[in-house]
């Protein structure tokens, strides 16, 4: 194991001059490894790279790897390795094991090769050995992808495991076309896919903020059935968008019936009446 530390249990076993075997029955719990890593931590080091950082295939896709922590904590920036050809745009997403996103952000500001990162809009926690799909996707293709990667072993950076593949699910995935879950896989390739980890973050002392509003304040015409949308600049608690926290009231200030729903990828709460 690199990195972390972990519990393996020892046993004894005696023989005697006539060849006579002791049946172990109690071991010995011990902690191996390097001891508690400080993090933000990530599957893959800086220093290392893909065989093949820009694969022969020049079609949009969605590319990702399977991973999953030994203690809860909080992603908190996606991260890929890009290849020359892979121009983008780029776009990462992080999903739970069973295709629910969680968040997603564009890059920006990219070099040209090398290992790339962006911030999420907010920190999203995750559960200890809980397996969760971190991908994303590029208009461009020429994606990393290291054929065979993921066969026989994953990639254990503790807390961080990278997984084998067929544990828990196929490793590395992929989808093409537009932007989505990837759930395809082809000979357990490694997209080079990374996440950024940290056990704990400080408090939060700053409250969300509307960033964007439809329809636009001040706009006429509107149909009495259309779609109230609010998009916040950092992901909230969906508990809290509710039908007495986001009302639509009409102009005798009289509570208009509707449906209401958070979308934590998007960041967005939408009252339909």
């Amino acid at each position: 194991q690199t990195g972390g530390s972990r519990t393996v249990t020892l046993f004894s076993r005696a023989v005697d001059d006539t060849g006579n075997l002791e049946q172990p029955v109690n071991g010995n719990a011990i902690t191996v490894g390097s001891g508690p890593v400080t993090c933000p931590c990530s599957i893959w080091a800086p220093t290392q790279s893909p065989s093949v950082p820009a694969a022969n295939d020049a079609a949009a896709v969605e590319v990702g790897t399977r991973f999953r922590a030994d203690v809860a904590g909080y992603i908190t920036a996606i991260r890929f390795y890009k290849g020359v050809q892979n121009v983008g745009p780029h776009v990462g997403n992080l999903w739970t094991a069973g295709g629910t996103l969680l968040s997603t952000v564009p890059f920006s500001g990219e070099s040209a090769s090398g290992w790339q990162e962006v911030a999420l809009p907010s920190p999203v926690a995750i559960a200890a050995n809980t397996s969760y799909i971190v991908s994303y996707h590029t208009a461009s293709g020429f994606y990393a992808g290291d054929n065979n990667y993921f066969a026989t072993n994953g990639v254990d950076n503790g807390p961080l495991h990278a997984l084998r593949d067929g544990l828990d699910g196929p490793n590395g995935v992929y989808r093409y076309g537009a932007s989505g879950f990837p759930t395809q896989t082809y000979q357990s390739t490694s997209y080079w896919v990374d996440v950024l980890f940290v056990t704990s973050i400080g408090p939060d002392t700053t409250p969300p903020q509307v960033s964007t509003v439809t329809p636009s304040n001040g706009a006429s015409g509107i149909p009495t059935s259309a779609q109230v949308t609010a998009a916040f600049n950092e992901n909230v608690n969906a508990a809290t968008i509710t039908t007495t926290t986001f009302e639509l009231r009409d102009p005798s200030d009289v509570l208009v019936p509707a449906t209401v729903s958070y979308a934590p990828g998007s960041r967005i709460a939408t009252l339909q009446p």
